[in-house]
């Protein structure tokens, strides 16, 4: 029997990334880690975990789950995301996980003014140790911080020194970043973190298996080989399989035959190459060239053939390179407490 798989819509049902309801699959593992480790850390110790792993691998995901898991475990969160082009922005992803959200774990108007001195993130750490040291005496906290490789260099100093001083409280933190990126400060911060003894948490892409579970959950039915064959093309991403997959449905590529789910057409759907020229462009300078400078004549998606000019041949280039820096794959075939510490003084120079 044949019938065809019905798109969603953009709108509809099928939700990718961060916001898909369906069960996270192929990081068990991971997911126990997490689960050991907060509960640890509700025990009454501070604690560490970097969670390391190429874009798309669903570092985001699992930042969401561990909130999940530690709001099931009593304790306060919070959630910081850096930005490419936003590490001018000191400490951003460290204010917007303490202050941001409709539940922050600080209130924002606990924290004071400041002069702009010189001297002034020091004691601006000081005020947010003592504001965390006292919600943490309430209640035990988790700090999330996602793409921390485009965290502006002083979060780096920040990391080090709250980490230190709050090391005897429960307080949790989870740092989502790619291997390898961000500035010498923030990775310097993280080898010295793990030196002390953050656990870390690595993603590697989904096994086939993972990934047959993922295109049941998206399509409501088992997948064909030949689905399955295509699907292999984007190197196990759960990102680009769950973007690929919405794509195939949205775009009526698939049908139901005898059962299972198979490819009425051989083609990548239009969404997919839409997300990963948002996703270059976000990501790399080389990116953003690569995409904001469209060959006149050759369709909606350029990046896939430049002219055979000297600005096609450096836009071949670029592509290649943000492909590398980013690690996404490449396009895929068809197939209230205590009182106040005494300021430490500022650290010399």
């Amino acid at each position: 029997m044949v019938s065809t798989i019905q798109g969603s819509g953009a709108g509809g049902s099928i939700v990718g990334g961060t916001g898909s309801s369906s069960p996270i699959r192929g990081r068990d593992e991971q997911l126990d880690v997490i689960t050991g480790f907060l509960e640890r850390v509700r025990a009454g110790v501070g604690g560490v975990a970097v969670i390391e792993g190429a874009a798309g691998l669903g570092k985001t995901r699992l930042l969401a789950a561990a909130r999940a898991t530690a709001h099931g475990l009593s304790f306060r969160t919070g959630l910081g995301a850096a930005e490419p082009g936003h590490s001018s922005v000191e400490l951003a992803v460290l204010m917007e996980a303490l202050f941001g959200g409709a539940e922050s774990p600080i209130e924002r108007t606990a924290l004071g003014s400041h002069d702009g001195s010189r001297e002034e993130p020091f004691w601006l750490l000081q005020d947010l140790e003592t504001l965390m040291e006292r919600a943490a005496l309430r209640q035990p906290l988790l700090v999330c911080l996602d793409d921390v490789q485009w965290a502006d260099a002083g979060c780096g100093f920040a990391l080090r020194m709250l980490t230190q001083w709050l090391a005897s409280l429960p307080v949790a933190w989870l740092i989502a970043v790619r291997p390898d990126q961000g500035a010498p400060q923030i990775r310097r911060a993280l080898a010295e973190l793990t030196t002390a003894g953050a656990a870390t948490i690595r993603l590697t892409p989904l096994a086939a298996s993972a990934v047959a579970e993922v295109a049941a959950d998206v399509l409501g039915a088992p997948a064909g080989g030949d689905l399955l064959r295509t699907l292999a093309g984007v190197q196990g991403n759960p990102f680009l399989i769950v973007d690929l997959l919405a794509g195939l449905r949205e775009e009526n590529l698939v049908r139901l035959v005898d059962g299972r789910a198979r490819l009425a057409e051989n083609r990548v759907p239009h969404r997919l190459e839409d997300s990963m020229r948002r996703r270059l462009a976000r990501t790399t300078p080389a990116g953003e060239r690569v995409v904001a400078q469209p060959d006149r004549g050759d369709g909606p998606y350029p990046h896939r053939r430049p002219r055979r000019s000297g600005s096609g041949s450096h836009r071949r280039r670029d592509l290649r390179r943000c492909r590398r820096s980013s690690r996404v794959p490449a396009r895929p075939g068809p197939g209230g407490g205590p009182q106040r510490r005494t300021r430490r003084g500022p650290p010399g120079p």
